[in-house]
């Protein structure tokens, strides 16, 4: 899609006028966009109220019905989010009670979801764009589920806002990064996601996560002169590549658990004497295989007729990353498997004060005693920080502004954490576990309103009331439950942490990998391994370019010390300068220009999108793996960032066709 600009380039306009200063141009690409919509729209809304309802939806339905009715509505943990039933009963008082009306809100959303991907052409590419809508239009999964009135559909919508905004604050167009508006709409589609299901944590860690390792490496770039590119990418791709062994090995020790595969061994004498054993072992070599083929597969292909000696060292340090942070999330699978009294009912409310009994009173106390001292020493050290005028040097870090928005918002919902560490539950509303919960929450709030007062002051109070306001309408029903501000902040998590005993559903470890993934999204899955192999690809491709202008260097440095001419300061190409980025993207003319003093030496000035993605789809994988309940609607979110990867990948296979002979050759008619 063309647009041509009617505002002189020196004027300087709001936003909302640049955009309805624009005359859109009709091309091709919107023209596809538009098919789409359509087909959106068609999909998702025909004959949208004849199936029947559901035993989930007709709980969501009834509950809307009853809020819209009488409005007779209490926020509880066990039906998700308030935000759901809130809008379904405000469609019922427009367009009166009926399943179409029921699953309306979702169908709505559904259509925006595909048509998001507009929104990442900056990063996907205008047809990588294009082929993620049209995946997410076609999606089985994700189309079922934006005809089903559940918490899903809205949780990815706001998901993908919120992905939006820290790409946009972070790595947007030069003239639109760092705007606070953007943050503003992180706090915004961060309650839209608390509100809309617990799944939200998931999304929230996965991105915060990224986002602090990325952070950690520009801090080491930019204090300590370390290369932050080379840095971030070896430690990401390790972590990645351990993702993937473990999620192999999820499945292998769900198929042959390692206890068993041990006591076969001693029963037969032996490791290949049993099948039990001898398939463990067959297996585990196979997952070892699997990711030694793609990183050793890609680094060879990169290297091929190129007369760049590879580095081995750089493999050493990638596989032994790869080795220990894949041993400590095997460990955590195995920890993972807390059993309930019964698996297939919910656990049932903790009495008052019993669990702490069992333990002792010391015993209980101590997480709470050390979250007080831990807040105390957090608050403290962010004062005299302030003080010492050391935050003026964090600020030239965007991204450590959207973690403080994320991390302040977020912390006093982890206060389930606290409490379940004390052995007590965090669902108990009685007045003990109501006084037990305040005195949790309470270092949680100080430490994150000191931290986004000291950070800036009138952003973060923008952020915080937009984000509890609407909290705190939703979840009170409208100012009605003041009971929700509990259930919402404490109860949210705190409930959902009590389930993972209970396994609701008693499915595999290998649920999603090998039964849901496989059978309905093969297209999503196919295109991000592909994907993957890209991606290392390239990472090798440009680590080949870096070491070969390092050799260069040398070589004229060398040349340079005999005739006293080199300039010994220059700097050197840092690896992977084009990994991740946008190919219509062009540096910045003051990037150029900066003192070498500044951040270009390493080249870690932006947020590389196709490792973000990657990033949340293995640890998405990883993170539903371990759950306790495992459900098809779940589905939905793994699918998500796979489609964005697979858009990624089918995009630059596409804008690489010379479609011109590829007509000509008479490949159509």
């Amino acid at each position: 899609m063309a647009t041509i600009e009617q505002v002189p380039p020196g004027e300087s306009v709001s936003p909302l006028n640049r955009f309805l200063a624009r005359t859109q141009v009709m091309n091709w690409e919107l023209i596809i966009y538009l098919v789409i919509f359509l087909l959106a729209v068609f999909t998702r809304f025909y004959v949208l109220g004849d199936r029947v309802m559901s035993h989930d939806e007709s709980l969501h339905t009834r509950y809307s019905y009853n809020l819209y009715a009488d409005g007779n509505f209490q926020h509880t943990p066990l039906m998700h989010g308030p935000i759901l039933f809130h809008i379904t009963a405000f469609f019922y008082f427009l367009f009166g009670d009926n399943d179409f009306t029921a699953r309306l809100y979702p169908a709505i959303l559904g259509i925006a979801v595909v048509m998001m991907p507009f929104l990442f052409r900056r990063w996907l590419g205008r047809i990588g764009a294009l082929l993620a809508s049209l995946m997410l239009l076609i999606s089985p999964i994700m189309l079922y589920y934006n005809r089903y009135i559940r918490h899903d559909t809205p949780s990815i919508f706001f998901a993908l806002l919120m992905l939006y905004s820290i790409m946009m604050y972070i790595s947007g167009p030069p003239e639109r990064r760092h705007k606070t508006y953007w943050l503003f709409l992180l706090a915004g589609a961060m309650i839209g996601n608390l509100g809309s299901k617990e799944t939200s944590f998931i999304y929230i860690a996965i991105f915060g996560s990224f986002l602090t390792l990325y952070w950690l490496a520009r801090m080491a770039q930019h204090f300590w002169r370390m290369p932050g590119k080379t840095l971030f990418y070896f430690v990401t791709i390790g972590i990645l590549l351990a993702g993937v062994a473990a999620l192999g090995m999820y499945v292998v020790l769900s198929i042959a658990p390692l206890d068993r595969a041990i006591q076969s061994s001693q029963i037969s004498g032996g490791w290949l004497n049993n099948l039990d054993s001898s398939s463990f072992i067959l297996w585990t070599v196979g997952v070892i295989a699997v990711v030694l083929a793609v990183l050793f597969g890609t680094l060879l292909w990169a290297f091929r007729a190129s007369s760049v000696r590879i580095r081995w060292r750089d493999v050493l340090v990638i596989v032994l990353i790869a080795i220990v942070v894949s041993s400590g999330l095997i460990l955590i699978e195995e920890l993972s498997h807390v059993q309930a009294a019964n698996s297939s009912e919910t656990v049932e409310p903790a009495v008052p004060g019993e669990d702490a009994a069992a333990l002792g009173l010391s015993v209980a106390a101590l997480p709470l005693i050390l979250a007080w001292v831990g807040g105390a020493v957090v608050v403290l050290g962010v004062l005299a920080s302030w003080r010492l005028g050391w935050w003026n040097l964090l600020h030239r870090f965007p991204e450590l502004d959207v973690l403080i928005v994320m991390g302040t918002l977020i912390l006093p919902w982890a206060t389930p954490f606290i409490i379940k560490a004390m052995g007590v539950s965090p669902t108990d509303y009685s007045s003990e576990g109501i006084t037990r919960a305040i005195l949790a929450i309470i270092p949680m709030i100080a430490i994150s309103v000191v931290v986004g007062l000291v950070w800036n002051w009138r952003a973060w109070l923008v952020c915080a009331v937009l984000f509890y306001a609407i909290f705190a309408f939703f979840f009170t029903t409208m100012f009605t439950n003041p009971n929700g501000l509990a259930t919402g902040v404490i109860g949210s998590l705190g409930y959902w942490i009590e389930q993972q005993g209970v396994r609701r559903g008693s499915q595999p470890q290998y649920y999603y990998l090998l039964l849901i993934m496989p059978f309905y999204e093969f297209l999503p899955v196919i295109g991000s391994v592909l994907a993957m192999f890209g991606g290392m690809g390239l990472f090798w491709r440009y680590r080949r370019v870096d070491l070969a202008a390092q050799a260069e260097n040398y070589a004229l440095d060398i040349q340079a010390a005999e005739l006293g001419t080199r300039d010994l300061e220059e700097e050197t190409p840092a690896i992977g300068d084009l990994i991740g980025d946008d190919p219509d993207v062009r540096p910045e003319p003051e990037l150029e220009s900066k003192p070498k003093n500044e951040d270009r030496a390493a080249g870690l000035d932006h947020v590389p999108f196709l490792l973000f993605v990657s990033w949340w789809s293995i640890l998405n994988l990883i993170g539903y793996t371990l759950a306790g309940e495992k459900m098809p609607w779940l589905g939905t979110h793994l699918t998500l960032p796979l489609i964005l990867l697979s858009g990624w990948y089918f995009g630059g296979v596409f804008e690489k066709i010379n479609w011109r002979r590829f007509l000509k050759a008479g490949w159509l008619y």
